[in-house]
């Protein structure tokens, strides 16, 4: 999987932009290093990242899976060092 074209990247940051609601000192140009960085950071661990998965989950789970799974687990992550409203779950609303 190639690191993200330059217009995928443009869209990680408009995303950050709309959905992060802490006050912020970096400015967008910032923004943009950091998700290049991200993304050339992704790219050069895609293997590590693939091996953190257990087997048969890793041959049988798609690369949508994997990204969905590690995606999620970030965001829990943040939620439990007390970001809030990053993860909503069913069980926070009572179900």
């Amino acid at each position: 999987m190639p690191v993200l074209e330059q217009a995928d990247q443009d869209r990680v940051v408009r995303q950050m932009m709309r959905v992060n609601k802490q006050a912020c000192s970096w400015e967008k140009p910032e923004l943009r290093a950091a998700e290049a960085s991200v993304a050339t950071g992704v790219q050069a661990n895609r293997g590590t990242l693939n091996n953190l998965f257990p087997e048969p989950f890793r041959t049988k789970a798609t690369a949508r899976q994997k990204a969905l799974m590690l995606a999620l687990h970030f965001m829990a992550e943040a939620r439990a060092a007390g970001q809030k409203g990053l993860l909503e779950t069913e069980e926070d609303r009572g179900g």
